[in-house]
């Protein structure tokens, strides 16, 4: 019997000294303020920067903080990042309370990322004034896409170029380096509205598009080019035009040349009253 006391009396002194041991630990409450990316959005296979901001709003002063890229969330290690000219450990050595510090690492994602959102586990660890230590963990979103580059290569509109005819030409490409969906071009012609739909282009993907128009006048025209990128965002890329209408100026011409060019002739017609 006085085993077992013993032995609960050893347990309860264990578990009364775990607090004890947290109870003496710092009270600190470092602050991750920012933690960005730059650029914004980063390219597979882009160096980029991972910028933070560190703040003291605690009532002691912080040193031997230690910010370390641990993994990607839901993996073990930093699957698709490397660091670039230092390791994945940033140290500052103190930060006063109420003070804050900037630090950044330079990174290259993995030219075979896929498009998405990527969370980096960060580990921050530290101790207080008094020596008491702490460490927690922060998540860090980076967004990877291709960057979208629907590119108009060539576009003519003027009547001289088409036996004077009204009408548009427009030669565009997937300049991008990712394949891009439901592509759409539109055409607003004064208050008409024309369509073709291209689908999916992959990149490189060169297309073609013509349209004619039997409309009356000048006509003051839009084309768009709509598509979604890889992550299914839908973007747009326009070009304005103006086609003015030749047929006034083509009749004027035909009538000057049913005129004669001779100024003694035409005085003469207007003396006599003679017609044209």
């Amino acid at each position: 019997m006085k085993k077992v006391i013993s032995y609960l009396l050893l347990i309860l002194f264990v578990f009364i000294l775990i607090p004890v041991s947290k109870a003496n630990a710092a009270t600190v409450d470092l602050l991750v303020d920012k933690a960005c990316t730059e650029p914004e959005i980063v390219e597979p296979g882009q160096q980029f920067k991972l910028d933070f901001t560190l703040k003291n709003i605690s009532d002691n002063n912080l040193k031997n903080i230690i910010v370390k890229l641990v993994s990607i969330e839901g993996k073990t290690a930093l699957t698709g990042f490397s660091p670039v000219g230092k390791t994945t450990e940033l140290y500052y050595s103190k930060i006063e309370k109420d003070n804050s510090v900037d630090l950044s690492m330079n990174l290259i994602a993995d030219s075979q990322l896929k498009a998405g959102a990527y969370n980096i586990v960060v580990d921050i660890s530290g101790t207080g004034e008094n020596d008491g230590s702490f460490d927690y963990n922060k998540l860090v979103g980076v967004v990877i896409e291709n960057k979208p580059n629907m590119a108009i290569t060539s576009f003519k509109y003027d009547p001289k170029e088409f036996s004077g005819q009204k009408k548009i030409k427009m030669d565009f490409v997937n300049a991008g380096n990712a394949a891009v969906g439901e592509t759409m071009v539109t055409v607003t012609a004064n208050d008409q509205k024309y369509y073709k739909y291209y689908g999916a282009l992959e990149s490189g993907d060169e297309n073609t598009f013509e349209q004619n128009f039997d409309l009356t006048g000048d006509i003051n025209g839009k084309v768009e080019i709509t598509f979604t990128d890889e992550l299914n965002r839908t973007l747009t890329v326009s070009k304005d035009f103006q086609i003015k209408d030749t047929s006034k100026t083509q009749n004027n011409a035909s009538a000057s040349k049913k005129k004669s060019t001779n100024p003694i002739a035409n005085f003469f017609k207007h003396i006599f009253g003679l017609g044209d």
